[in-house]
């Protein structure tokens, strides 16, 4: 029976023992079947990604409204007159469309 045992470990290729049997079933288990596997690893970085980007995005539009805020404070009557075609009671508004 010893001599069975032998040839049979002599046989056995050396890398597979129970440490990588271990190591492997780990790994499987860690990328497949845990709640932080590479699925949700992988889902997780894009939505980073469109969030950063929709940050950008509004931080575009909060910089565009500040600017409109700045030449709004500036002449209140002239952004009056030119976007809401305000006018005094003694005077009259032409508004003239070019085709762009």
């Amino acid at each position: 029976m010893l001599s069975r045992f032998l040839a049979w470990k002599a046989q056995k290729r050396p890398w597979i023992n129970r440490y990588t049997i271990v190591i492997f079933l780990f790994v499987i288990w860690m990328s497949v079947f845990d709640r932080h596997d590479i699925f949700t690893h992988i889902f997780l970085h894009q939505k980073v990604k469109e969030l950063q980007e929709e940050k950008r995005m509004y931080e575009r539009g909060i910089e565009e409204t500040q600017v409109l805020k700045d030449r709004i404070n500036n002449d209140v009557e002239k952004f009056a007159r030119e976007k809401y075609y305000m006018h005094r009671s003694d005077e009259e508004v032409f508004i003239i469309r070019t085709s762009d």
